[in-house]
């Protein structure tokens, strides 16, 4: 029910019905993960460094790794954390079950902080783009 609130956009409720879930299985990762990220969008500083405290804790998970990363970046690039948003994307395309939309918004990221990475990594892009027309289609429309 906590992802149904949290599309509603009823952050009380969701995050009410992820702690109960919680309270009958503490040792669930997802819905540890699920909280966290309703935490990183509460406004309260002290709430929001725990919630990245333990989403930085379940990325040495390898079954959440990706997961907590994505939460990580994405907020980081919210609130305009620019080195946390390149230091979690950096992380992510390490990974070798990185997505191709890793890639291109570590590639984003890259760009908009301005950093001398972009154009060696948007060539390694294309570079990989020339064995893959999913790849090619996706990378020229991001250049487009």
């Amino acid at each position: 029910m906590g992802a149904v609130a949290w599309g509603r956009k009823q952050a009380a409720e969701a995050e009410q019905d992820y702690q109960t879930a919680l309270e009958y299985d503490p040792t669930n990762l997802i819905t540890t993960a699920n909280l966290a990220t309703i935490h990183l969008a509460s406004g309260n500083e002290t709430i929001v460094a725990a919630a990245r405290h333990t989403l930085e804790m379940l990325s040495t998970n390898a079954s959440m790794h990706l997961v907590a990363l994505r939460h990580l970046r994405d907020h980081a690039i919210l609130t305009r954390g620019t080195n946390d948003a390149i230091r979690y994307s950096s992380q992510i395309v390490k990974d070798d079950s990185a997505l191709l939309g890793d890639n291109l918004i570590h590639l984003q990221v890259l760009r908009l902080t301005g950093n001398s990475g972009f154009e060696p990594y948007l060539d390694s892009l294309k570079e990989t783009a020339k064995n893959s027309s999913p790849a090619a289609f996706a990378i020229g429309r991001w250049i487009a």
